[in-house]
């Protein structure tokens, strides 16, 4: 604490009380970097609270002998620059009253104390709900149970139980390799109302060994646990135990293990979840083991493994770090920023110890904050996939908690902050013209806008060369770029079925001959019947032969071979019509590109030409721009080429039934040009490549383009 020239009106309300910390409260002290902290422990409740150096010395001599204000005159009279200031005060007696730390001789006097712990609960509460409806419910203490299972947690807790959880980790991982495709294509019935409950059911179990397995590590260190209970978050009962009692540690690395163990119990499950998942056929145990599969892996990394967010990975980095309270902290120093240098306000107090410390801080905050956005909307449009009414709930919430309460609590703070007494004219001027800078940007400045498209090199006059015979390819006689005439060879394949009929189509028909000749004389043999069996095996083989001689891929016409493939098509089987490259007749060379359906719409009754640019991949530096750019005004699904589906390596997503990968999933429309281009640039122009095609469009507002944004998303994902 430090002394900030500011005094609070309700000073006298607690300047006369004699009070003390309680008899039972135990105090360690801890090193945290550099910084002394004290941790106080009441014991019956279990209550822990941290205290600065400077707070503690304050604390510390707290008496029933004297009162508040005389406690206060000595610490002025001994350090005066360290002396707390009369807010700090009433807030640290406060927060100690709420945990049920303090003693006090005249009761009839703490009403005010017990109002401020009134008012800091009921704004707990009210923060809760808007937390989506979480409590916490205490129902016993495990400490003596989990005394018992001592041997047990030894047995778990040890250098064997970590080989073992290695072990399993690493067998779930190659279970997850095996069958990655198999996974996505099952995760997106995990809202579906028939696995709503197999879903609960695997997130409860998941979430009770989480919480042992923290409890068992602190038993490990010596620690004990002495609160279980139900939480309920978003009206969802789970279980949950306290484990705070891994403030009493000295070691931060114990104190980090503890913090890890929940995530190392979730990873063990989902290990083996994978392997009877990937064991089992459909039913309720495949159900509930791919539930606890994402669950413990994918959900439990998202969530506790981030640091970003207050879960566990959060308390292992603030633990390591030696920064308590690291995300309250953040807000804080990010706050002083602002009042500092933005406000001028004097008194802030800079909650940083240290240069270390202060970009931990600032970086925390902002990456913190723009991280939990996008997790809020990642979650949102998830879950507005599955079921749209919880979608828009959580949207509607999202939006209260995020931005219409911090903008609230702003107001009120311009408005009422003693902090701001001496600046309160400058605060608000400021404000007012940082927020309408921002308006001002956001719904009325005009800025680049343009859509941006995958696309590939076309030549405007091109053959397609396809297989026209299933078979295995057993030799390649071109290259990429080589000049083919027509009905030259490109390419021999083999089909050892076809070879056998063939074999077998000759030796029936030589039989036929033999039993012709040797009956030729005998006048019961029926002669007609045999010459209509051979002349049809005859035109069986004809064809046979005709296929056969398809084996033999040829250029349908002369021009340059493209094909980025063909080097790599050797001992490859091809089906019937699958496309092995393409010949371009002429040099006049044409950009395609596909767009979607939803920002097609503003290309359509463009009265001016459009004006476009290429980049390619692996030359992102350098622009071409093309001109005659125009719209087919006809919606396809069937792609320009291969290379821009998922299958030949782009973005689009193709039908996995599509042997060719060139069919689309939705519907799109074909944007084209031709390049504007100098000499020395014609060599980058080649057939088949690939690259995004951006075409500008009139500057708009930046609100206008995020409201065209989620109208699309609106329209595409909800048919809204």
């Amino acid at each position: 604490m430090t002394n900030e020239n500011v005094f609070s009106d309700s000073w006298h309300k607690i300047s006369n009380l004699r009070i003390s910390l309680l008899n039972s409260v135990s105090v360690q002290k801890q090193k945290f970097r550099d910084e002394e902290l004290f941790v106080i422990k009441e014991p019956y409740n279990n209550k822990y609270f941290k205290l600065t150096k400077e707070a503690y010395f304050f604390v510390s001599r707290l008496t029933l002998d004297k009162t508040v204000q005389e406690v206060i005159d000595e610490i002025i009279e001994e350090d005066s620059k360290n002396a707390p200031s009369q807010n700090e005060i009433i807030e640290l007696v406060s927060s100690l009253h709420s945990h049920n730390l303090l003693y006090f001789k005249n009761l009839a006097e703490n009403d005010f104390i017990f109002e401020r712990h009134k008012e800091k609960k009921y704004k707990e509460h009210k923060g809760k709900l808007y937390s989506f409806l979480f409590f916490k419910v205490p129902l016993l203490n495990p400490n003596s149970l989990l005394d018992k299972a001592k041997n047990i947690n030894d047995i778990i807790f040890s250098k064997f139980g970590l080989v073992v959880w290695l072990i399993v980790c690493l067998l779930g991982l190659k279970a997850v390799i095996d069958n990655i495709e198999t996974i996505f294509d099952q995760a997106q019935g995990m809202l579906a109302p028939s696995n709503l409950i197999l879903l609960y059911i695997s997130l409860a179990l998941m979430k009770l060994f989480h919480e042992l397995a923290h409890s068992g590590m602190i038993k490990k260190f010596g620690g004990s646990v002495n609160t279980l209970g139900i939480m309920f978050l978003v009206l969802t009962p789970l279980p949950y135990m306290d484990a705070t009692h891994s403030w009493f540690f000295k070691d931060k690395y114990q104190k980090v293990i503890v913090s890890f163990a929940g995530m190392m119990s979730d990873l063990f499950f989902a290990a083996i979840a994978t392997i009877i998942w990937a064991n089992t056929g459909d039913g309720i145990i495949n159900s509930i083991s791919f539930n606890i599969m994402i669950i413990g892996s994918v959900s439990s990394l998202l969530f506790n493994g981030n640091p970003l967010l207050r879960f566990d990975a959060y308390y292992m980095l603030s633990d390591y770090l030696e920064i308590p309270n690291l995300f309250q902290k953040s807000k804080e120093y990010f706050y002083y920023l602002f009042e500092k240098y933005i406000f001028k306000v004097e008194t802030s107090q800079n909650p940083s110890g240290s240069k270390r410390e202060s970009f931990w801080l600032f970086t925390y905050a902002v990456v913190s904050y723009l991280y939990r956005i996008i997790i809020a909307l990642g979650i949102i449009i998830y879950v507005a996939d599955q079921l749209l009414i919880v979608g828009i709930i959580m949207a509607i919430l999202t939006f209260f908690m995020w931005v219409f309460t911090p903008l609230k609590k702003f107001i009120q703070y311009l408005i009422n902050s003693p902090k701001l007494y001496k600046t309160r004219g400058r605060a608000l001027l400021i404000s007012s013209v940082i927020f309408s800078i921002v308006i001002i940007s956001i719904f009325y400045i005009p800025i680049s806008n343009s859509i941006k498209a995958p696309g590939v090199i076309e030549s405007k006059d091109s053959v397609i060369v396809y297989a026209k015979t299933e078979g295995l390819v057993e030799k390649v006689l071109i290259k990429n770029g080589d000049y083919v005439k027509k009905g030259q060879i490109i390419a021999i394949l083999k089909n050892k079925d076809l070879e056998y009929d063939i074999a077998s189509l000759n030796h029936s028909l030589k039989q036929i001959e033999i039993v012709k000749q040797k009956f030729l004389s005998q006048s019961s043999i029926n002669l007609k019947a045999l010459n209509e069996k051979k002349n049809v095996l005859k035109e069986k083989l004809d064809y046979l032969l005709n296929k056969q001689d398809l084996l033999k891929i040829k250029a349908q016409d002369s021009g340059t071979f493209v094909s980025n493939r063909i080097d790599s098509l050797v001992y490859t089987w091809l089906k019937k019509q699958s496309e092995i490259g393409t010949i371009v007749k002429s040099k006049d060379l044409n950009f395609f590109a596909v767009i979607n359906q939803e920002e097609a719409y503003e290309l359509f009754d463009k009265d001016k030409q459009l004006t476009a640019s290429v980049k390619f991949f692996g030359q992102g530096e350098k622009e071409f721009y093309l001109e005659n750019v125009r719209l087919i005004p006809f919606a396809r699904n069937q792609l320009p080429s291969a290379a821009l589906g998922w299958f030949g390596g782009g973005d689009i997503s193709v039908s996995s039934e599509d042997s060719d990968g060139k069919k689309t999933t939705e519907f799109f429309f074909e944007i084209s040009g031709t390049f504007i281009l100098n000499e020395k640039d014609k060599h980058i122009i080649k057939e088949g490549r690939t690259g995004v095609l951006k075409v500008e469009l009139e500057k708009s507002s930046l609100g206008r383009q995020i409201y065209i944004k989620i109208n699309q998303l609106l329209q595409k994902r909800y048919k809204i």
